[in-house]
């Protein structure tokens, strides 16, 4: 497990100080791939280099495992932090040495025979893909490659928790897509826990299952992947929300708030996707329905829709046709 408590984290310049983290407040349980989310300078990686101790607190408890690693002394530090794997954005991997030795790296500092050296990098080399790249070197791979190569030797010491630092903004949307497959994976077969820093919702979307969103060194909202997508409460989970899985009117549909009807923005999810709600309108109430947009998206193995409609007809009628909506449990709002 990994706590915050009341975390907060103040860099001091000559003339000035940054507040980098502001009384966070974070739980991340054993087996989660926890997502924290924000822009450039929201906090994020202050926030992850404190789970390994990279970056201490200004105040507040950062407990890892059941340590507090401010009262560690060097020889404890040293092993608990091999149980921390860490994935980084640009790879961080020694051009001058093969996809083995750089494999090999935590092994050989952690004082392995050759034998179980050799026989360790072939298992991961193998888990990620990679056999028949064993003796290339770092230039000689693709982006997606040198990121496997980051990830074996993330996890050469069998970690219990793994920090992925914006682990797929560098690649393509393809080879991002087969990079969150093995982390998804790894969290699967290993049950390693899994901190991941991004700034794109879609990493968020398809891997974890809780996330966090930062703004200027703050949580602003959390919660269960799905819930968050369906229910974005904050403008800016909102706005990153709508990267992935657009929810309200375009320029071209504003038009439409001018002319008569109601204009509403509907979500379905769970039961209520499937159910035929815009036939039963028509079919049981005097209104006239117009479909301005729709979208259908999934979270967690779960249907999420968004549409806005126009509703015509006589206010008692639009009324009661918006209460039989709100009585199935449908969430919506006038656009």
């Amino acid at each position: 497990m990994i706590e915050f408590q009341d975390v907060s984290k103040i860099y001091h310049g000559k003339d000035s100080e940054t507040v980098a983290l502001k009384n966070v407040h974070l739980t991340i349980h054993d087996g989660e791939i926890y997502g924290v989310i924000g822009y450039s300078g929201a906090g994020k990686s202050t926030l992850i280099r404190m789970v390994n101790a990279l970056e201490t607190p200004s105040s507040g408890k950062v407990i890892v495992n059941g340590s507090d690693w401010s009262t560690c002394n060097k020889k404890q530090l040293r092993h608990f932090k091999k149980k921390i794997g860490m994935v980084f954005q640009h790879f961080n991997l020694l051009e001058s040495k093969t996809v083995f030795a750089n494999v090999a790296i935590p092994l050989i500092l952690d004082g392995w025979s050759k034998d179980a050296i050799k026989k360790r990098v072939t298992e991961l080399l193998d888990f990620v893909g990679l056999t028949d790249k064993v003796e290339r070197y770092p230039n000689e791979l693709s982006g997606g490659e040198k990121q496997r190569v980051g990830i074996a030797r993330a996890i050469a010491l069998n970690p219990e928790i793994l920090l992925c630092d914006e682990a797929t903004s560098a690649l393509d949307p393809k080879t991002t897509e087969q990079i969150l497959a093995l982390l998804k994976r790894i969290n699967q077969e290993y049950q390693i826990t899994m901190l991941v820093i991004t700034h794109e919702m879609g990493v968020i979307q398809k891997i974890c299952q809780k996330v966090a969103v930062m703004e200027k060194g703050k949580i602003i909202e959390e919660g269960s992947v799905f819930d968050v997508f369906v229910h974005p409460k904050h403008p800016t989970t909102r706005d990153f929300v709508r990267t992935v899985i657009p929810d309200g009117l375009s320029d071209q549909l504003e038009s439409f708030k001018n002319e008569k009807g109601q204009i509403l923005k509907i979500e379905f999810a769970d039961q209520t996707v499937s159910a035929p709600i815009i036939n039963q309108l028509i079919k049981n109430f005097p209104v006239t329905v117009n479909i301005l947009y729709a979208n259908m998206s999934e979270i967690q193995g779960k249907r999420v829709g968004h549409m806005v409609i126009q509703l015509e007809g006589e206010q008692e009628a639009v009324n009661k046709a918006i209460n039989y909506m709100k009585h199935l449990g449908i969430y919506l709002e006038e656009a």
